[in-house]
């Protein structure tokens, strides 16, 4: 006797609720038996659309094609409502491992040729009733955002509650929205109003977790009345939480922060360059910043100089330590640089200090228009003093006019400049070593 892998599948929970697939179950039981055919497992998708062969039972017979004689459905769509995934099924899967398939309510197989035709008919006509479907549910769900109703189904936005498919005001979340969009057009930045909100309240959903929900919340056209569908916005039948006026005042600073960042980011840019380029430096010393305790670089971010290790809890043992060197401040010719050997309460992270970046900025320029140029030049190779030491007297030409190339625009002047003379620099907390390029 023939092997066969029975199929079963509904739409919908409701569906398997109310013995759908008990029924196609019994009616495919006693097919087989009065065809004898043995049931090798009955396979069932219950609540997974046909429109998919994304299916968990599915898969898993078709994973196991080769173990039976025959396919056996109830009817065709139960199978597939896409004629090309139906064709597909039979032709590539079926077919190809020798297996035959039987609809039936359709009252036909694939072990003949005539079965093969109908089932290419009748898939077409599965296809058409999904697509169908597919037209008035779309139809009604337009129909119902033209009525005012909200189409984000049980879980309604902050400030409001869904009952009976409609959002009622909640009075305790609603009070949380206004004072968000107050607080955001009394000139408070996204991020100032999440951490204040965090602090401060909680919803139904928690608190105020993330920028991207009061951004969202902030953007929202459903708190003054109004719902949106395929784009498209339409007034809502709910209460309105904020006046329109404050909403689209709120609108028109998004629009002119937007504005002023592009600006921003035109004017940071070297202006010899077409467009912005992502890669561009926009501090002073980026690329030429390095730990002092762990060796790890220090970047530009925030109005601050960090430690790249601390972020990203560099381990402090693949430091390359050359030992440590003391004092305040140090100027040494270009080679390797000193590492400290210091370890803090967790050697995994880095502690060093932040600095402001103008602050730290100004430090290296003032040490450098300090340095006496020409006792380097004649000395040869051996160390320069310590900046203390020497005096604003021994170069003020030379110091004037490094001073006036560091410090004035463009950025771009201002870096070249500064990668002639330095190689890199290293900051320990309050120390600073500079390490000056071999051309003196």
């Amino acid at each position: 006797m023939p092997t066969a892998a029975c199929y079963v599948r509904v739409s919908t929970e409701h569906q398997r609720e109310n013995y759908s697939i008990a029924e196609q179950t019994d009616r495919l039981t006693a097919f087989c038996a009065a065809k004898d055919i043995t049931i090798g497992r009955i396979y069932t998708d219950g609540g997974y659309s046909g429109g998919t062969l994304r299916r968990p039972a599915l898969q898993d017979m078709l994973s196991h094609l080769p173990e039976y004689d025959v396919v056996i459905v109830y009817k065709l769509d139960r199978l597939s409502r896409s004629q090309k995934d139906t064709l597909l099924l039979i032709e590539d899967y079926f077919l190809a491992k020798q297996v035959d398939f039987i609809s039936v309510c359709e009252n036909f197989d694939t072990s003949t040729p005539l079965g093969r035709a109908m089932i290419g008919m009748l898939s077409v006509f599965a296809q058409l009733e999904k697509e169908q479907i597919t037209e008035r549910f779309t139809m009604g769900r337009l129909a119902r955002a033209k009525n005012g109703y909200y189409h984000g189904g049980p879980t309604a936005p902050t400030g409001y509650d869904y009952r009976d498919g409609r959002l009622i005001v909640n009075e305790s979340e609603a009070a949380q929205v206004r004072e968000l969009f107050e607080r955001f057009r009394q000139g408070h930045s996204v991020c100032d109003c999440q951490r204040y909100m965090q602090a401060h309240y909680t919803t139904k959903y928690g608190n105020w977790k993330s920028d991207t929900l009061i951004r969202n919340v902030l953007q929202n056209e459903v708190y003054i009345g109004k719902v949106k569908f395929q784009n498209q916005t339409y007034p809502g039948c709910h209460t309105p939480i904020i006046p329109e006026s404050l909403f689209y005042e709120v609108q028109e600073i998004f629009r002119k922060r937007r504005e002023s960042l592009a600006k921003k980011q035109a004017a940071a840019q070297d202006p010899r360059l077409p467009a912005r380029h992502p890669f561009v430096p926009r501090t002073l010393l980026s690329g030429l910043l390095y730990c002092g305790k762990c060796g790890a670089r220090f970047y530009g971010g925030h109005g601050n100089y960090s430690c790249s290790g601390k972020i990203h809890g560099r381990d402090r043992k693949d430091a390359h330590c050359v030992g440590t060197i003391h004092g305040s401040k140090h100027f040494c010719r270009s080679g390797k640089a000193p590492v400290s050997d210091k370890s803090g309460p967790d050697s995994s992270r880095c502690q060093n200090k932040k600095w402001k970046i103008t602050l730290l900025d100004a430090c290296v320029i003032d040490a450098l228009c300090k340095i006496p140029f020409e006792k380097l030049h004649t000395e040869g190779s051996s160390a320069p003093p310590a900046p203390q030491q020497s005096s604003a007297t021994d170069a003020p030409s030379a110091g004037a006019d490094l001073r006036r190339l560091l410090t004035q625009p463009p950025l771009s002047g201002q870096r070249a400049c500064l990668a002639l003379l330095v190689d890199r620099i290293y900051v320990e907390d309050e120390e600073i070593t500079i390490l000056l390029r071999d051309i003196f």
